[in-house]
């Protein structure tokens, strides 16, 4: 494994001559001091020994995990190595007269770290070598520390320069510098300081101490301006806070990251492999379904997911991560963020109430023009950040006032003066202050605004700093130093990995080091948001179009080394460099080929969101049409994906696609039969079209369709027949359909359509002539596929309840009712599901203990299912032969007749009705009730259904004495229940009939 980390060498000065003037023993002995010593300050900062040389000990920090200050950390182990050594000499010199002196270097860099069977790991790598180096050059009592180092240690620490130095085996310097005390430093990496803030400080410091003290979750948004601290101050708290874990996620400008590119982010800073971290942490099976959806929101897997399964993903993880102490969840920069992950974020406020996770969110203004209501609830605040006062600005400049004395003096105004005028040319916002004073203490004429003073800033660097800017605001907040030259230019210097101008914008405090991952490049991100934006606004238009082209070839070609999957961030940089470029250009063979590019990428994106299920997908695929030339025939793919992802039930949706597509396909014949397909889909399933007439339009579609060789036409006037099949309870031709679909979709490649081919052949065949061990080997499959889709795996679960129930397996039945429980989003969804337990106890011959399931149910349940599970309760009464129960469950007139849009399913209310009427004799009308429930499911292909209603008419011409007439249609349901598989329910038949005797009066 490659990780980044921090080498730390120690080695005794003078070792030799220690060794010749001392015993063996008493040697060994002062040495197996040293090395505890040393061991014990490793170990006290968080480091683990790797290995004894000789007397030399090498450490390593950020193994087995990483931690943001692992620099800080080897650094202050050094300081108090020495300080050790100090003491252990003195009692070395007092016992034997010998001193003892240690010289250490720290370096840091990737490695690879290579994990033992027992535990232990080594690393090796050109970090170490260099750590190596450095200690041999340092001298006595010193630590010399690289340059890397350095620059994360920042301020925290005091380094004197040494100077660059190149290290034996290498061809390039390095610059070196020496530790010199513990007090904060001033010198290469320049920052103001933290000034002011105290009553915001105040306030969630309180909070943060109520979430710790309580073990509540509080949810805190600030809002201001770009500039103006917000993310400097919530760093500044939560690093005082001792105790506390801290979790980032930030959100980048233009989208490259995806929809879930913060929670990716947050997610590595748990650890390097936060999936180790999920499986360590929960069981097996929990471990898997949380690692799944995670995986598939960070676009690991194509696995079909939903928000609401990565909120119970999330919260499972941060609520276990809480049990440990308290957290706090940092999102940054949320008004870049996308719209479902801003759901999520706000999906989680509520669950995570009552464990000590303190969430941050930190944003400009415009996100409350989008969402008024954000942040509101209980335990929940938004806190404006406001302007710094002038007071707090002039400490800011203290430590810079030697140089804007000079400046002022040259000016030939006194230095408040001068000071004044740069505050109220801030407007009290820290960041544009901090430049100002850099242009002053420059000797630069100030600009006359805000853009021109971060242009200012910009026509200070040199041409390959200024270049470098300007790549890197192409590339997003955060970017990777080593795509800044592929990106810059279409010849980059193969030896220029870009980390040289990187640290020297570092050292101007124009970039910092970013939260690194796995990819072996080193991430930098803007200091300051509005300068990325200068150097974004600042390159002309054909210029920003060919560096976004080259970013989304540069992220091709590296698409294996980064995490997750790069279509979207692909896609976002090619869209863009066809926007810039539709503008400028002439050159109309360069913008179409630019925006058959910008198609295909665009195109791909959205399919992956729609394989995975996000919510966006829809609005993905119709935000593709004016990438497309009108009349152009992939538009017919892009319009079927966008009726697929469409909600068919509602109209108006439907409609949405139709009219969209019709301005760019206008009337090519093609789509004219292709509209008509989906906009039937759209009326059948709202009721506008009867099934049977529109069984008769969608085959003359499909006819009409193989017309034209446009798979996607077909796929979609196919579907409307299948809608129209299942809505005339013709399953088992519905169920053929969608097997033809099924092949259609498979040989053009359409996974999307092809995983809902799958839920739709599990629905048919649940209801079709087909066996109930085909259909159980279906929804096995469905479940395996679906295991990272928490909504998908409850929709199944029940439906393997009842199938396993029809196949005699009352254990797993139970098991699997068990695990629909378990998983429950709450009482009204078990009621929505309890009727596929009732049907299982059905199966068992438990009828009785079915109808008290459903009626424990009914009131929990929606009206149309409660119309349709009342006249199951009373169905399930007369099975056992209580009339009375019975009557009184019907709550009606069974003379009454039923009405086409009473809601019932065809024949079920006419069927039951019947054996009541039976009962309590009123023979003709209940012959009456057998033929209307008879004509009502003519032509059905659903063999449950045509067995329960051949049941209901034998228990009917059975009360009527017609027992001839009885033994038929009790063969009827005999065989349509072994033709489904249900064999153990056939044999409950004669069961039926025997109680149907109780019902006489």
């Amino acid at each position: 494994m490659r990780k980044h980390v921090v080498i730390l060498f120690v080695d005794i000065v003078g070792s030799t001559s220690l060794g010749e003037a001392l015993d063996p023993e008493a040697l060994r002995a002062s040495l197996a001091r040293y090395f505890d010593a040393i061991s014990r300050i490793v170990w006290k900062y968080g480091g683990t020994v790797e290995k004894f040389i000789g007397d030399a000990v090498m450490a390593v920090f950020g193994v087995p995990a990483t931690r943001e200050d692992d620099a800080l950390r080897a650094v202050s182990a050094a300081t108090d190595i020495h300080e050790a050594m100090r003491e252990l000499s003195k009692r070395m010199q007092a016992r034997l007269g010998q001193r003892l002196r240690v010289r250490i270097g720290v370096n840091s860099g990737e490695v690879f770290v290579t994990h033992q069977p027992d535990g232990q790991f080594s690393v090796t790598g050109d970090a170490v070598n260099v750590a190596a180096r450095l200690e041999s050059a340092a001298g006595p009592d010193e630590t010399y520390v690289g340059d890397t180092v350095a620059a994360m240690v920042g301020t925290e620490v005091s380094l004197d320069f040494v100077g660059p130095m190149t290290h034996r085996g290498k061809t390039e310097p390095q610059d070196v510098y020496k530790v010199s005390d513990r007090d904060a430093r001033s010198g290469e990496l320049r920052r103001s300081p933290f000034v002011g803030r105290e009553v915001e400080l105040h306030d969630l410091s309180v909070i943060a101490d109520r979430s710790r003290r309580l073990g509540q979750g509080w949810f805190v948004t600030y809002v201001g301006e770009p500039g103006i601290g917000k993310n400097r101050m919530v760093a500044h708290l939560l690093d005082q806070r001792d105790g506390l874990r801290v979790l980032r996620g930030t959100a980048q400008p233009l989208g490259t990251d995806g929809n879930y590119g913060p929670l990716n982010k947050l997610l590595s800073s748990i650890g390097d492999d936060w999936a180790d971290t999920v499986t360590k942490m929960f069981d097996e099976r929990t471990a898997t379904a949380i690692i799944r959806r995670l995986e598939s929101a960070t676009a690991r897997s194509e696995e079909t997911t939903s928000t609401d399964d990565i909120v119970w993903a999330v919260r499972k993880l941060l609520s276990r991560l809480a049990l440990g102490g308290p957290i706090a969840v940092w999102w940054k920069d949320i008004h870049w963020a996308s719209e479902p992950m801003l759901d999520l974020i706000e999906q989680l406020i509520e669950p995570l109430l009552t464990y000590p996770v303190l969430t941050i969110c930190t944003t400009r203004p415009e996100l409350f023009e989008e969402r008024p209501m954000w942040g509101g609830g209980q335990q929940s605040r938004v806190e404006p950040i406001d302007p710094l006062e002038p007071d707090e600005l002039r400490v800011m400049a203290e430590e810079r006032m030697p140089e804007l004395e000079a400046a002022a003096a040259e000016s030939g105004r006194p230095v408040d003066v001068t000071l004044d005028a740069l505050i109220r040319r801030s407007d009290g916002n820290p960041q544009v202050f901090e430049v100002l004073l850099e242009c002053m203490c420059d000797g630069e004429e100030l600009p006359v605004s805000v853009h021109t003073l971060f242009e200012a800033t910009l026509d200070r660097l040199t041409p390959m700093e200024r270049a470098f800017c300007e790549v890197g605001s192409i590339l997003g907040r955060e970017f990777y130093a080593e795509a800044v030259g592929p990106v810059r230019t279409a010849n980059p210097d193969p030896d220029d990995d870009g980390n040289d101008v990187a640290h020297r914008l570092r050292q101007l405090n124009i970039l910092e080091l970013g939260d690194q991952d796995n990819s072996g490049f080193t991430r930098y991100q803007f200091a300051q948001s509005m300068l990325m934006e200068t150097a974004y606004r600042t390159q002309a238009r054909q210029v920003r179009s060919e560096r976004h082209l080259r970013a989304a070839d540069w992220i091709a070609a590296h698409a294996d080394e980064l995490e997750g999957s790069q279509r979207r961030a692909i896609a976002e940089h090619v869209r863009k460099a066809y926007d810039e470029i539709s503008v400028v250009s002439s050159d109309v063979s360069l913008i179409e080929s630019v925006r058959d590019r910008a198609a295909k990428a665009s195109f791909d994106a959205a399919e992956e969101l729609d394989l995975r299920g996000e919510p966006g997908a829809r609005a993905a695929y119709l935000s593709l049409t004016p990438l497309y030339a009108d009349g152009d025939p992939h538009l017919h793919d892009v319009a079927h994906r966008a009726f697929m992802r469409s909600d068919h039930a509602d109209f108006p949706e439907v409609e949405e696609v139709v009219q969209r597509f019709d301005k760019k396909l206008d009337e090519a014949p093609a789509w004219l039969v292709q509209r008509e397909g989906i906009l039937l889909a759209g009326r059948l399933q709202t009721a506008a079209t009867l099934p049977l007439e529109g069984i008769g339009v969608a085959t003359e579609l499909v006819g009409a369709a193989t017309d034209f060789d446009i798979p996607s036409v077909a796929l979609d006037v196919g579907w409307a027949r299948v809608i129209a099949y299942g809505l005339a309870g013709r399953m088992t031709e519905g169920l053929g359909e969608v097997s033809r679909l099924t092949a259609l979709a498979g040989r053009i490649e359409d996974r999307p359509v092809q995983r809902r081919l799958t839920a739709a052949r599990v629905e048919y065949g649940m209801w079709s002539d087909e066996s109930v061990s085909l259909v159980l080997e279906d929804v096995d499959q469905a479940i395996t596929a679906s295991a990272a889709q928490h909504d998908r795996v409850l929709n199944l679960l029940p439906l393997r309840v009842w199938l396993r129930a029809m196949q005699g397996d009352r254990t797993g039945a139970t098991a699997d009712w068990e695990r629909v429980k378990e998983l429950s989003s709450g009482p009204e969804y078990l009621a929505s599901e309890t009727d596929r337990w009732a049907m299982a106890l059905y199966s068992f011959g438990d009828a009785g203990g079915a109808a008290d399931a459903l009626i424990e149910a009914l009131p929990l349940t929606a009206h149309i299912t409660q119309l349709e599970n009342s006249m199951w309760i009373v169905r399930m009464l007369l099975r056992v032969g209580d009339l009375d129960a019975a009557l009184d469950a019907f709550d009606d007139d069974p003379e009454t007749p039923t009405l086409e849009d009473d809601g019932y399913a065809p024949g079920l209310r006419e069927s039951v009705a019947a054996q009541l009427l039976a009962a309590t004799g009123n023979g003709e009308l209940a012959l009456q009730r057998v033929r209307e429930a008879r004509a009502a499911t003519s032509g059905m292909s659903m063999p449950i259904t045509l067995a329960e209603q051949a049941v209901d008419e034998a228990v009917t011409l059975l009360l009527l004495g017609d027992r001839t007439g009885a033994e038929k249609a009790a063969e009827r349901a005999r065989n349509a229940y072994r033709r489904k598989g249900a064999d153990i329910m056939a044999e409950h038949v004669d069961d039926w009939l025997a109680a149907a005797e109780k019902l006489r009066r």
